[in-house]
């Protein structure tokens, strides 16, 4: 798996030597990616200090796949939250406006 894209949201400091837990999930996935959240919660007030996003492209294979795997069974792809939507329709976004900068939209036509 190759990193695609991460972003992060800080919402309170936390303090050299503060305890934190690291929560990390798999949202959901697509036929080219897993898309991870992970929270750093302190464990003074159970308060989230930080929320990270990142799309993990899988190479040569696919999160279907790779789940399948993993699981022993099929496993329903979850439903992408419509903040997780927003993000990657952003990336999407600034991918084809980078795309169209260099020059690489009209060398593909």
């Amino acid at each position: 798996m190759v990193v695609g894209a991460t972003t992060i949201r800080y919402r309170r400091a936390l303090c050299i030597g503060e305890g934190y837990e690291l929560r990390s999930r798999i949202v959901t996935w697509d036929d080219k990616a897993f898309y991870l959240e992970q929270r750093f919660v302190s464990t003074k007030d159970g308060l989230v200090c930080a929320v990270m996003y990142c799309k993990q492209n899988v190479i040569r294979c696919s999160p279907d796949k790779i789940m399948q795997h993993l699981c022993k069974r099929k496993v329903e792809c979850p439903e992408f939250p419509e903040d997780l939507q927003h993000w990657v329709n952003f990336i999407s976004a600034s991918s084809q406006a980078l795309r169209a900068e260099s020059g690489l939209d009209e060398k593909n036509k």
